[in-house]
């Protein structure tokens, strides 16, 4: 039997399906993006300077070779487009609407078993307070188009909330620069942040996490049955091969649960990592192509031609295709990807 570390030293990078959906597609549709917003919102300035400037890129001649070397430089740049796109996905979908609020699905899957995979509950309703708050304020902006001081006044809430916790972070800890050495109890600065939570953070995180927040994603999320855990079976059944794998317990570790699971996978079993590639192909395209919708949203209310009529029918439509994208990557990412991994383990 081959050794399956050869197999990982003698794997070649190469161009793959993932470079097609995961960067290719969504740099298409960000440029598409930019295209329709200029026709659309013919009369504003940076539209029409960035007009100009693509029409003044022309070959010297249309012959093959100019044609084949600027078609080229086209694909490459779209390439580098879907790269900015999966940069600012990731960092707004994985790293903020998933992990700091629900958590990543390996973390709700196990939830029940393996504590050391809870998401501390503060830190997930104040991340969802922000959003929420973020979210209302924005809500307006896409159809009235403030661009005032105005501003100021109605992200007002979430810049508080934001810098009194920066505040009461910076109470309870001793040290700066070491985030896990925490005062005492005896400590004043401790003290004033307890009382900064108890009468303050507690309810209003509590109010807006669980009464706002959650009413609308766990309505979204049961829709498609995206809360239901492994059974208590199953995940008996995944700890105790994790420990006879690895010697280590898995209640003790925290994401090293998944990726250890996954190079196992990955080493061991071919046609399981064959079809796991494929679920990550497909959420990753998913996500990316939600996070180019949110920027062409993005890139609408920056413009801010709130007098043109098309102005709220591009938010509207740019925000719809953001949320059924969205709402597709957590499925393939939760129901597909997450699931298969670790029965694959199990029964391997």
């Amino acid at each position: 039997m081959s050794d399956p570390n050869d197999a990982i030293q003698n794997k070649v990078l190469k161009f793959d399906n993932y470079d097609i959906f995961g960067f290719i597609i969504p740099g298409v549709v960000l440029a598409i993006g930019f295209f329709l917003h200029t026709k659309m919102f013919e009369t504003n300035e940076f539209n029409v300077k960035l007009v100009n400037f693509f029409s003044s890129i022309k070959p010297a001649s249309t012959n093959m070779y100019n044609f084949t070397s600027l078609s080229l430089v086209g694909l490459c740049c779209l390439y580098i487009l879907g790269h900015i796109a999966a940069l600012w996905s990731s960092a707004l979908i994985d790293k903020l609407l998933v992990a700091r609020t629900k958590g990543y699905p390996f973390r709700r899957l196990f939830n029940e078993t393996i504590p050391a995979l809870w998401y501390p509950r503060r830190m997930a309703q104040f991340y969802k307070s922000i959003i929420f708050l973020f979210a209302l304020p924005m809500s307006y902006i896409s159809i009235k188009g403030v661009h005032d001081l105005r501003i100021l006044f109605l992200f007002a809430p979430c810049i508080l909330l934001l810098v009194s916790k920066i505040i009461m972070s910076a109470l309870y800890l001793r040290q700066i620069d070491n985030p896990y050495k925490f005062r005492t109890t005896d400590d004043w600065h401790r003290k004033i942040a307890d009382f900064l939570w108890k009468y303050f953070f507690k309810k209003s995180l509590h109010i807006l996490a669980n009464y706002c927040f959650d009413l609308f994603s766990k309505g979204a999320l049961s829709a498609f049955k995206m809360y239901k855990p492994y059974t208590k079976d199953f995940q008996n059944m995944f700890i105790k091969k994790f420990k006879q794998t690895f010697k280590i317990n898995p209640c003790e570790i925290d994401t090293e649960i998944y990726w250890l699971t996954r190079s196992y996978l990955c080493q061991n079993s071919p046609k399981d990592n064959e079809l796991i590639e494929r679920w990550l192909t497909l959420y990753s395209f998913a996500r990316n192509l939600a996070g180019v919708f949110m920027l062409l949203f993005f890139y609408n209310i920056v413009l801010n031609e709130k007098d043109n009529p098309n102005f709220i029918y591009w938010n509207l439509s740019t925000m719809t295709g953001f949320m059924i994208f969205l709402m597709r990557y957590y499925h393939l990412y939760y129901d597909y990807y997450s699931k298969y991994l670790f029965r694959a383990f199990v029964t391997l």
